[in-house]
């Protein structure tokens, strides 16, 4: 099939719409013959459906309804179709509906189904292509530089024919023993998708592995690299003459970003202070600014650590720092970026997965993996750009991997380890920065704090943790009914098969029976004593639990939770002992299909109790008399449910008396860096926040862009009062306002919201109106999460998308230029104010003679607001437009705070709502003209 003398025919079909419910029509048919990797042939018509085209396909064809009246209709040119497809191989991107769609058409007509071999191009590219962010069509084409013009059938299917050609000549490329797995896996594709590898497979001679890879197993891995630490004398260029002559013309020296170098250098050499603020503007060069003086800091011995808020933030600093400062090195310090174990693939828990039956969606993930370990020097799961995945869940690194086990070498979670200790360099996320500060640091390191004002929320969500009492009694329940079911397979066969004596199965459940027993008696011990009767209300209940009472509790009946804590240990000593002796069978062939399936679905269960139990480690007593002042933990329980859950919580409620302990104290120097961290409202609310004292040293620059030229904001100052209206009537007003703004000015539109719950209202209505046919408008929660939306409206084509957001969008996400111009803020962004954590925060404060709303909802809304604005002007040559639709802005005493956020030189006009849109919409044209 795979082969020069193959004929492949490369399809693509637009049609009236998708469903094959009889009433859908083709509109175009396109086919590229291909031979040899050359087109030799191609065959392109429009068909005239003989029923009206919805304006949403014709805009998204451009295939007019006139176009199509003197076009022949498919009866007429279904001959010519069926005759040119013959004695070929059909190819399409996502083959499922082109060829199924197409032999529907021809049987309508009254021409046989066409009975062709098939190939997918869509899973081919996921498979070979295992790095690829999207594997849409025109996705496809952009990155591997093809030229294309979506939704055409004729673009469509030529540049599906050149994505082909690419992919069978990386398949040739691939060794011997990897296609020969990808040939078994393949068999699981759809059609014949899978004898591109079979076929390879055979023609592929018999050859030695390049040095580039190494055989584990049967497993084919990129060869690791060594790595060693280096150390190069250098010295740090002071003045401008000396950064300019460092610089070697790979950077542009800008005065600002020079005074921020020269502030850390001398604050990373003097000995009087261990903290520095720097308040460092966006588009002030603050990454290399920070990551020249920290690798003089690497190059003199001492270890550094660069924390900032997210995976995406740290993987863009990393990028950063290779691109334009290690150039600037002869030897440039090593940087290497820390991550969770989770993040990493277990090798020898995905090759023994190899052996056992999947799924085809698990068996699709399989290949790709193959492909990407061939790639990979990481073993980074998030290299693979997915989405949540159990499989890949149940395959990320653990610890139970043994020195002289043949994976151990390779095993990508340990060669992490050894690059951390080795390197000079580390970069991470705040979560991993607390979570493990001091085995990141080596006693003298110096740590950057990126994105300083996010560390906290880092902190307070790492320490938030569920007991849930009720889940773990429901898994040892069905752990215990897999255990003695005697249904056709069961675990009395694995004692037959002498897998497992009948002493350990007895040991097994009854260390189960004892946890599915005793964590019923702590459920109610719990229920009894800390869920005092007057809170026994319909509805969630939320109650604080007092640290000495749960001490108390505890101490009590230390004998209970003890119980617990020695079957758990032998639980899990048991089931490892287990898996241990199921992994030799399945090597040696001793293990059936049908027991491998029982086995596989008891250690998913018994890995789901496991996770659910870790918490239940931090009820020892020894760690709850340790506890910090900061951790608190209350009850959750929803009064008037059947079946509800008893669920304990653990949490922090911010970083004072914290930070200092768990973070900063295991480094020599610690340089906190950030865009807009204080203003008057907000000073003392971070430096509380972050567990700084007041005096310490700080440093603010000014502002990096041109804002009076570069943008300006546009202030509603009628809005209604959402205080003394329904909150349906303040949607009302939003999806009105929005809507107008969206139909005057087509701009790809950023609007930020304060919850879900809005957004997926507000789209409703703005669906109601027709303005989802008019513009492409994502909608968190509606039409997919944020990181498949961040990556559709960065990539759409016209640049004239919408995107309804909140959470993240507020904050991390780059969209220089063109990928945001309108940004719109529908509300203040002031959390939830009856939230249990909240409403202990603000008792806190209230306790203290305080007042919560200025100490806490108001700088933290700032923050936020100051955060969302930031999205906006990236670069120099970047501008756009801010729109405040929540007129508390202008007619609140406290607006002028969020007003004094903004910078400076930003020119800021107040409307009505009734003007708004059309002075947006003059901004637009009266800036395009002058920019022309």
């Amino acid at each position: 099939m795979v082969n020069n003398q193959t004929t492949y025919a490369v399809v693509d079909l637009e049609t009236t719409g998708t469903s094959l419910d009889g009433q859908n029509r083709i509109i175009q048919f396109s086919c590229v013959l291909m031979q040899a990797g050359e087109v030799v042939n191609t065959f392109d018509t429009l068909v005239n459906p003989l029923c009206p085209v919805s304006e949403e396909v014709q805009n998204l064809t451009g295939i007019k309804q006139a176009d199509l009246k003197q076009a022949p209709t498919f009866e007429e040119v279904a001959g010519s179709i069926y005759a040119f497809l013959q004695e070929t191989v059909f190819v399409a991107h996502n083959i499922q509906f082109d060829y199924r769609f197409l032999n529907y058409e021809l049987e309508r007509v009254g021409y046989p189904s066409l009975d062709l071999p098939g190939l997918d191009t869509v899973q081919l590219a996921q498979i070979v292509y295992p790095k690829f962010i999207s594997y849409r069509l025109e996705d496809l084409s952009r990155t591997l530089k093809l030229a294309h013009q979506p939704h055409r059938a004729d673009s469509d299917a030529l540049v599906t024919a050149q994505i082909l050609i690419k992919i069978l000549q990386k398949v040739a490329t691939l060794p011997q023993a990897t296609l020969k797995q990808l040939a078994f896996l393949g068999q699981s594709l759809v059609y014949e998708t899978g004898r591109v590898f079979q076929i390879a497979a055979r023609q592929k001679q018999s050859e030695s592995l390049a040095n580039e890879w190494v055989l584990v197993q049967d497993i084919v891995i990129r060869r690791p690299q060594s790595q060693t630490a280096t150390s190069q004398g250098a010295t740090y260029p002071q003045s401008d003459q000396e950064k300019v002559a460092f610089f070697k013309n790979k950077l542009t020296l800008r005065k600002k970003q020079g005074a921020m170098m020269d502030d850390l250098q001398t604050f990373f050499k003097q000995k009087k202070s261990r903290e520095m603020l720097l308040q460092a503007p966006t588009g002030s060069g603050k990454t290399v600014a920070y990551l020249l003086p920290a690798s003089f800091q690497a190059l003199a011995g001492k270890k550094v650590v660069l924390a900032t808020s997210t995976m995406t933030l740290a993987k863009q600093l990393g990028e950063e720092y290779q691109t334009k400062v290690a150039p600037l090195f002869d030897i440039p310090p090593q940087l290497v970026e820390s991550k969770a174990k989770s993040h990493f693939l277990s090798l020898k828990d995905f090759w023994s997965s190899l052996k056992i039956p999947q799924n085809e969606h698990v068996r699709l993930l399989q290949m790709k993996i193959l492909v990407w370990l061939l790639e990979t020097q990481t073993g980074d799961l998030d290299e693979l750009h997915l989405n949540q995945e159990p499989y890949l869940d149940s395959m990320a690194a653990s610890d139970y991997l043994k020195n002289d086990d043949i994976f151990y070498p390779y095993d990508f979670w340990q060669r992490q380890t050894t690059r951390i200790n080795q390197a000079q360099m580390v970069v991470t996320t705040h979560a991993n920065l607390v979570s493990h500060a001091a085995e990141l640091s080596s006693g003298q390191a110096v740590l950057v704090v990126d994105e300083a004002h996010h560390l906290v929320q880092a902190a307070i969500k790492s320490n938030q943790e569920v007991l849930d009492f009720d889940a773990i009694k429901i898994l040892a329940d069905k752990i215990a009914v897999k255990m003695q079911s005697h249904v056709s397979v069961s675990f009395y066969d694995l004692i037959n098969q002498l897998l497992l004596s009948k002493q350990q199965f007895s040991e097994l459940l009854r260390a189960l029976r004892v946890i599915d027993h005793e964590i019923i008696a702590i459920r109610t011990l719990f229920m009894a004593y800390l869920m005092p009767k007057k809170h026994q209300k319909f509805g969630i209940t939320e109650v604080r639990v007092e640290n000495s009472k749960l001490r108390g509790l505890i101490k009590a009946n230390i004998a209970d939770f003890q119980r617990i804590y020695k079957a758990q240990a032998e639980f899990s000593r048991l089931n490892q002992s287990l898996k241990t002796r199921m992994l030799a069978a399945q090597n040696f062939g001793g293990l059936s299909q049908s027991h491998a399936d029982l086995l596989q679905d008891y250690f998913h269960l018994v890995s789901q109790l496991e996770q659910a139990m870790i918490l239940y480690q931090k009820l020892v007593l020894e760690k709850v008399e340790q506890l910090q002042n900061p951790e608190i933990f209350w009850l959750s329980f929803v009064y008037g449910q059947e079946n509800a859950h008893l669920r304990l919580h653990f949490g922090l409620l911010s970083g004072r008396d914290y930070l200092q302990k768990q973070v900063y104290r295991h480094f020599n120097k610690v340089a906190f860096v950030g865009a807009g961290i204080f203003t008057r409202a907000t000073k003392a609310y971070v430096l509380d926040q972050l567990d700084l004292n007041p005096g310490l040293q700080e440093q603010s620059y000014e502002e990096a862009f041109d804002y009076r030229n570069q943008a300006q904001a546009f202030l509603v100052n009628d809005g209604p009062d959402f205080t003394r209206i329904e909150e349906s009537q303040y949607v009302e007003y939003q999806a009105q306002m929005l809507a107008q703004i969206l139909r005057d000015t087509k701009r790809q539109t950023l609007v930020l919201f304060n919850s879900l719950n809005s957004i997926a209202q507000v789209y409703e209505k703005l669906a109601h109106m027709g303005l989802t046919k008019e513009r492409v408008i994502y909608a968190q929660g509606v039409t997919g999460g944020p990181k498949k939306l961040a990556k559709r409206f960065r990539l759409d084509q016209d640049k004239k998308a919408v995107l309804l957001g909140t959470g993240t969008f507020f904050e991390g996400i780059n969209l220089p230029n063109e990928q945001l111009e309108l940004l719109i803020i529908a509300r203040l962004p002031f959390q939830v104010p009856d939230s249990f954590i909240n409403t202990v925060r603000y008792q806190r404060v209230q306790m203290q003679g305080k007042n919560p709303f200025s100490q806490i909802s108001l700088p933290e809304a700032i923050l936020r607001f100051q955060q969302g604005f930031g999205r906006l002007v990236r670069s120099e040559d970047d501008w756009g437009a801010l729109v405040v639709l929540d007129s508390r802005v202008v007619t609140k005493g406290y607006g002028q705070q969020f007003r004094h956020a903004l910078p400076s030189a930003l020119l800021q006009k107040e409307f009505t709502s009734q003007k708004i849109s059309q002075a947006v919409k003059e901004f637009f044209e009266n800036h395009h003209s002058h920019t022309k």
